[in-house]
């Protein structure tokens, strides 16, 4: 999932010059730069993280590291994050750079503005309002969430 949502990040925000936002409640700021940096390089990733791309990628960790930096991708990287900080920093962001598109990795991990809710009304509360940002922002919102693999335990494998 976070794989899928960091390319479609790269191409928007590097290919398409498009203002690109990334929470990332998961990864830090180093790991999910070490993604962006293989993919545009096109180096495996194995080779970045044991640190011996530099020595024989080189040339293509510094054309990557070039377009990167001349993006409009920006990065979130704090673990500690509600739907309603989200908005608001995509707000601000809007404001001072424009925003293209947001990308949250992942739902789970996002935190809940009240604990008054269960888990399950709280996650339904932070998907209606990450389209809600979505409508009033005016760019999509690619929100990454876990499944269940309980169905694939029972004989019937439809979703309750």
């Amino acid at each position: 999932k976070t794989t899928l949502a960091m390319n479609i990040g790269s191409h928007n925000a590097i290919r398409a010059a498009k203002s690109v936002m990334v929470f990332s409640l998961e990864m830090h700021n180093t790991g999910l730069m070490d993604r962006f940096m293989a993919s545009e390089g096109r180096v495996p990733l194995q080779l970045i993280k044991n640190g011996k791309a530099p020595h024989t990628h080189g040339a293509e960790l510094m054309s990557a590291a070039g377009k990167i930096k001349h993006s409009k991708l920006f990065i979130s990287d704090r673990a500690s994050m509600t739907i309603n900080r989200i908005r608001s920093s995509a707000r601000r962001h809007k404001r001072r750079h424009g925003l293209d598109l947001i990308i949250i990795d992942y739902l789970q991990l996002m935190e809940s503005d009240s604990r008054t809710f269960s888990r399950e009304q709280e996650v339904s509360h932070m998907t209606r309002s990450a389209k809600l940002m979505a409508r009033e922002l005016g760019v999509p919102v690619i929100l990454l969430s876990q499944l269940s693999r309980e169905c694939e335990k029972r004989p019937n494998k439809r979703p309750l």
